[in-house]
């Protein structure tokens, strides 16, 4: 009966959390200071994870004395934000949202305590013992909404943005190089994070095309893109074969690194967990010239699959012009290798994205990853 109370009163903190955040109520998380160290300092297996970093953030300026005002307006102005936030302005918010980030922990709690203090110790003790993931809505750093299921999206559920060092850059990249009217493929797009910026960018004229293999993650993903008449998804593996192919979904904390591949993870205790589904696949070839799509980007994040989603696409690289955005990982050398000679083999050149969002011409994956003691980032390449 302890333990159903202690459960209880934490998912109410929870869901509490949410509603009054940037309120005047948020100083009666301070009441919560003493619960929230446990969870706050402790170190877990969670915070290990790539790319699952969970930071709070107001949803106005990173400076405290602007916050105030850019909360009511983004409170009370909603729609008029979305359509009147420029490129620069979007890129203001992403680099107060990396200053957070990269911030000491005290101060990233301070910014928020009663959400970041109610979601750690819902994510630290009770999805550690009852393993139950929890759909929320959230919003995006570009004004957009969206649901993620907790505690995979942690980063967008409490930073409004994807926080890994390479995902910040990959948002700066596609902020400055994607114009209204173009269209955006995204293969991998999980809850839809980048499909949704990249609607937001291209706008009604442009399109974009989402895949998803997983079904899990699908259906939030295809819930995300309802109201947005300029995203199609796809239930579907991109692969270099047409047919049915056997797909690996982990559980929701590991969902993004839900596979065909599973043998690259053999490490990891999470891979005996998976769950296998079919799910037909198509090439990039056969589906743009069935459906007469003409992307001038596509971003691949198919862990450990980018070299089929390629070789599935060849015609169309071949002939035109686009920007292709892959993730590449240490974990198989020789397949990184691979994809890089057979891109250049089409006149294609190796880019890595900068800080600043900018283009460096770069002469290995390898090299890369090594130099910076990094483990996997997001590569350009484009024709020059």
């Amino acid at each position: 009966m302890k333990s159903f109370r202690t459960g209880f009163f934490l998912e109410g903190i929870f869901s509490i959390s949410k509603k009054y955040r940037n309120s005047q109520y948020e100083s009666v998380a301070l009441l919560f200071t003493l619960i929230a160290t446990f969870s706050h300092f402790a170190e877990t297996d969670f915070e290990k994870i790539e790319g699952l970093r969970s930071f709070p953030v107001r949803k106005g300026l990173a400076d405290r004395e602007s916050s105030f005002y850019c909360t009511i307006s983004i409170k009370f102005c909603g729609s008029l934000i979305e359509t009147s936030m420029s490129n620069n302005y979007l890129l203001q918010r992403l680099h107060q949202i990396e200053q957070l980030a990269r911030a000491g922990r005290w101060e990233r709690f301070s910014y928020q305590p009663l959400t970041y203090a109610s979601t750690l110790l819902w994510r630290n003790l009770i999805y550690r013992f009852q393993q139950r993931a929890k759909l929320r809505k959230t919003s995006t750093f570009f004004g957009t909404e969206m649901k993620v299921l907790l505690p995979a999206g942690m980063d967008i559920f409490l930073l409004d943005a994807k926080t890994h060092d390479s995902e910040i850059r990959l948002s700066r990249w596609l902020i400055q190089n994607l114009s209204v009217g173009d269209t955006f493929v995204d293969v991998g797009a999980h809850f839809g994070f980048f499909s949704l910026l990249a609607s937001y960018l291209v706008q009604s004229s442009g399109q974009v095309i989402a895949f998803e293999a997983a079904i899990s993650t699908f259906k939030i993903l295809q819930d995300n893109v309802r109201n947005h008449s300029n995203i199609i998804a796809h239930h579907l593996a991109v692969s270099d074969q047409l047919g049915k192919l056997i797909f690996y979904e982990f559980p929701v904390l590991y969902s993004e690194y839900n596979t065909l591949k599973p043998e690259q993870f053999k490490d990891r205790k999470w891979v005996r967990s998976a769950k296998q589904i079919e799910v037909k696949s198509i090439t990039l070839d056969q589906f743009l010239d069935t459906h007469k799509y003409f992307p001038n980007c596509i971003k691949i994040d198919v862990e450990g699959a980018e070299e089929k989603v390629l070789r599935g696409f060849e015609s169309y690289l071949r002939v035109h012009q686009i920007k292709i955005l892959v993730e590449a990982t240490l974990l198989n050398i020789a397949r990184q290798h691979s994809i890089q000679h057979y891109l250049e083999s089409l006149g294609y050149s190796l880019f890595i994205i900068q800080s600043d969002g900018k283009l460096r011409s770069i002469q290995s994956i390898e090299d890369h990853l090594y130099i910076k003691n990094i483990t996997s980032d997001n590569f350009v390449f484009q024709k020059v």
